[in-house]
């Protein structure tokens, strides 16, 4: 008995240490020095090995991509491609997947504000979006859907829905991991990195979509109406988030920003009590196609 005991209490122990040992790393230096790098010009000649080596290693379809690999002068622009015209068609679906990725978590919200993005873990919903303040109807729900880009997905994000953008928090944090394998590693990740919360409303109601930035992401930009809305992570956390007022009418499938490497982007949103999701826990993705049934 009591070397059970001893070893649950060494494997705490462990467990804590490595924590700590994790979150003193310099991620946020590391991940400018990424992005400082990912913007320094390849020779033509070299293009097709270098993009090409990480794009086999990360599973990238570059068939996808709208240029050869020789029209990307950095890896940063390689990393961002635009997709050929046409190759993401748009579900009829009430909502869409608004990008690339692996779905990790979706269902109905139920322990009031606080949302369960996996087994065990859950934060608050203001904390997570800003002072948000949602007023639940009759007769409706609030759901989530978590998707996470890989390191070889199309890293641009797409409006969910017919909607209309009211708000946007830009949230300055930390740069950790967010892989589905890891987010148990972190305590309230999702609320811990930076991220930018986009809220507003649609048919139904509340509606939010939330990119969340990782380790080596270099910028989350978001483009919508004016240029005064672009909105380059990294930021110092001198301020819990800026605040920004919007009016823009989002369609389905419209590109709304981009971030690069892997990260994760959440949906929040009411619907009606019978609303039924077709996806899975693991499944891949891409933008555009159907959530919901």
């Amino acid at each position: 008995m009591i070397p059970k005991i001893f070893n649950k209490f060494r494997n705490y122990q462990n467990y804590f240490f490595q924590i700590e040992w994790y979150t003193t790393l310099p991620w946020n230096i590391l991940s400018r020095f990424y992005g400082y790098y990912s913007k320094i010009p390849i020779p033509r000649s070299l293009r097709r090995i270098v993009y090409g080596i990480y794009a086999w290693r990360n599973n990238a379809k570059q068939e996808e991509a709208e240029k050869p690999y020789e029209e990307y002068p950095t890896f940063g622009e390689w990393f961002n491609r635009k997709l050929k015209p046409g190759i993401r068609p748009i579900s009829k679906a009430g909502i869409v997947s608004p990008a690339d990725g692996v779905i990790v978590h979706y269902g109905e919200i139920r322990a009031g504000d606080k949302i369960v993005y996996v087994k065990g873990q859950s934060f608050d919903l203001k904390e997570f979006l800003g002072p948000v303040t949602v007023h639940l109807q009759p007769h409706k729900k609030l759901y989530q859907v978590c998707i996470f880009l890989t390191n070889g997905s199309y890293h641009s994000f797409h409006s969910p829905a017919k909607w209309t953008l009211k708000e946007i928090f830009h949230h300055p944090g930390d740069l950790f991991k967010v892989e589905p394998s890891f987010i148990n590693f972190i305590p309230r990740v999702f609320c811990v990195n930076e991220r930018v919360s986009l809220c507003g409303i649609w048919e139904h109601g509340f509606m939010s979509m939330t990119p969340i930035a990782a380790t080596y992401v270099g910028d989350i930009v978001i483009d919508v109406e004016n240029p005064s809305h672009r909105i380059l992570s990294h930021g110092k956390q001198t301020v819990p988030y800026t605040h920004h007022n919007v009016d823009h009418n989002c369609k389905p499938g419209e590109k709304i920003g981009q971030f690069q490497n892997g990260s994760v982007n959440v949906l929040i949103f009411e619907g009606p009590p019978d609303l039924k999701f077709c996806i899975k826990p693991g499944q891949s993705i891409n933008y555009g196609m159907a959530l919901v049934k």
